[in-house]
């Protein structure tokens, strides 16, 4: 006889737990800091500039995803909850819900803009800047493991030389190895091709 295993069931956050979770999710905070030291220059006596760039106590691009989803899984999770017992989501969760559908559906392009609001796609825009390095150090393990060496060899031997740890190595390869595989077979084509023009 099989045993069934318990299910937990999940106590549903609270409205205050709610509202936080907004406040990262849509970094109200941010923008409230910044109209507050601008309206109300004793929050802000040295005039320092408040800024999107400063990240000091303000949520990340990947904390803001990360309480995206937990507020969306939350919204499941209390309208299945609530099929079953005849209870609407929490209301505050409803109307933050609402407010990212008409935020998304009224762009010129709804699709792209539930992509980029979900985190599924980046927005186009400056590169970062140690892509071209990344690239590079993904070539330089490819060349090495062609020769015959491990990763971890790759990686332990490159580290020195760019002074990263390994792991950090490894995670660079891991991101642009295959952008520098078809690359490699694109150069490898074109070298072939020449060959053979001047034959």
């Amino acid at each position: 006889m099989v045993a069934k295993k318990k299910s937990r069931k999940r106590k549903p956050l609270s409205t205050a737990e709610i509202a936080r979770l907004f406040d990262i999710a849509n970094d109200t905070r941010k923008r409230h800091a910044a109209t507050l030291t601008k309206l109300v220059p004793q929050l802000n006596p040295k005039g320092e500039k408040v800024s999107g760039a400063e990240k000091d106590g303000f949520p990340t691009e990947a904390k803001r995803q990360e309480a995206r989803r937990a507020l969306l899984a939350e919204y499941r999770r209390q309208w299945e909850s609530g099929r079953k017992s005849r209870q609407s989501p929490d209301r505050f969760l409803l109307q933050g819900i609402i407010a990212w559908a008409l935020q998304v559906f009224t762009q010129p392009n709804p699709a792209r803009a539930l992509e980029y609001f979900l985190g599924l796609r980046q927005r186009p825009g400056k590169r970062p800047a140690n892509v071209d390095r990344d690239l590079q150090i993904t070539a330089d393990i490819i060349e090495q493991m062609n020769a015959g060496k491990s990763l971890d060899d790759a990686t332990v031997a490159l580290a020195e030389h760019y002074s990263l740890t390994a792991e950090s190595i490894a995670r660079i390869y891991k991101r642009h190895q295959r952008t520098m595989r078809s690359r490699v077979i694109e150069e490898r084509a074109a070298a072939e091709m020449q060959n053979l023009e001047k034959k």
